[in-house]
């Protein structure tokens, strides 16, 4: 649904990021810790990317990654910029996934970058219970 705070889409990116960042640092101390991980799409819609791990930073298995999915970490309600963690993406295997699809766990990094909210157009929230999900049991359909 559109409502009127919406109708600047920046706007509406901004808020939408505001309110998951607001739920995010409520639960942040408690056993019922919330991270919502999120895709944002410039105005062409293509999914920004990050990369993570660039020049292969030693005690980490996984090398240099690139991601498409982040955790907000905050935000400045005046300018409308803020910080976002990249959430690594890994496949039922537990290497890094080639592509959105094959996401079964994200991982949560201390890779972070700084955007500016104003520069996208769309985003998406993913399931949260892809964040730190245990890789064991898995049986192919």
């Amino acid at each position: 649904m559109i409502t009127r705070e919406c109708v600047n889409l920046a706007n509406c990116i901004c808020r939408t990021i505001m309110k998951i960042d607001r739920v995010q640092k409520k639960l942040e101390c408690t056993s019922d810790r919330i991270i919502t991980p999120i895709m944002l799409f410039s105005k062409d819609f293509t999914p920004f990317i990050a990369f993570g791990n660039v020049g292969d930073v030693e005690d980490d298995c996984h090398g240099c990654f690139e991601t498409s999915v982040f955790k907000v970490e905050d935000i400045c309600k005046n300018s409308c910029c803020g910080k976002l963690s990249l959430l690594r993406p890994i496949d039922e295997n537990g290497c890094l996934a080639n592509s959105i699809c094959e996401i079964f766990r994200l991982e949560e990094t201390d890779f972070c970058v700084e955007v500016d909210f104003h520069c996208f157009c769309a985003i998406q929230r993913l399931s949260m219970s892809l964040v730190n999900r245990p890789l064991g049991g898995i049986h192919p359909k």
